[in-house]
């Protein structure tokens, strides 16, 4: 027979499983995809000669990319996206084991390609983890590979990553003022 007690038991039993389930069920963090998730901001350097945008040109689905168009000057350029716009938290990533996106090239040359996580600081504006080589992993002339990368790995630094906000591309090109294109698409943090 139910009565006051055993129905508030079901009630929290209910709420606990749901919450439960909830957490477990996911499975991926998407953070841009080019389609509902892409809110954020960019930075791009060095100015002028580098540029991280929204674009429709080279996309990984039917959605828009993060299109960074860079001149390596003196060899090197950068650029960010922040999907957290810089305000708020940044999300918890403790509970993740893998970046993973999508990413294509032009066919100008490259010599190598960094990837950093970056975390809200509270005496700064970012916190940089270790940076992660990721051009071995890229076929040259496809379009678009996966990449995952072990969370592991860029934890570390003065990384939070429990406040984890953005992500680092650092690109140097096979020669002074080299200019190419690095697509970027489906950023997501796994299980």
């Amino acid at each position: 027979m139910l009565n006051r007690t055993n129905i508030t038991e079901l009630v929290v039993s209910s709420l606990l499983l749901t919450a439960a389930f909830g957490l477990h069920s996911q499975e991926k963090l998407v953070v841009f995809d080019g389609g509902a998730k892409k809110e954020g901001k960019a930075w791009a350097h060095p100015r002028g000669m580098s540029s991280l945008v929204i674009s429709w040109q080279h996309p990984f689905s039917n959605a828009t990319h993060l299109d960074f168009t860079v001149v390596c000057q003196r060899g090197w350029a950068g650029a960010g996206w922040n999907w957290a716009s810089w305000k708020g938290d940044g999300v918890d990533l403790s509970g993740y084991k893998n970046l993973v996106f999508r990413i294509g090239l032009s066919d100008d040359p490259v010599k190598d390609i960094f990837v950093q996580l970056t975390s809200k600081h509270p005496s700064r504006v970012d916190a940089l983890g270790p940076k992660v080589e990721i051009l071995p992993l890229i076929e040259k002339r496809k379009k678009y590979v996966m990449i995952s990368i072990p969370l592991e790995k860029l934890f570390g630094g003065n990384l939070d990553p429990k406040r984890v906000w953005g992500i680092n591309f650092n690109v140097f090109g096979a020669a002074v003022d080299t200019e190419c294109r690095i697509y970027i698409d489906q950023i997501e943090f796994t299980k």
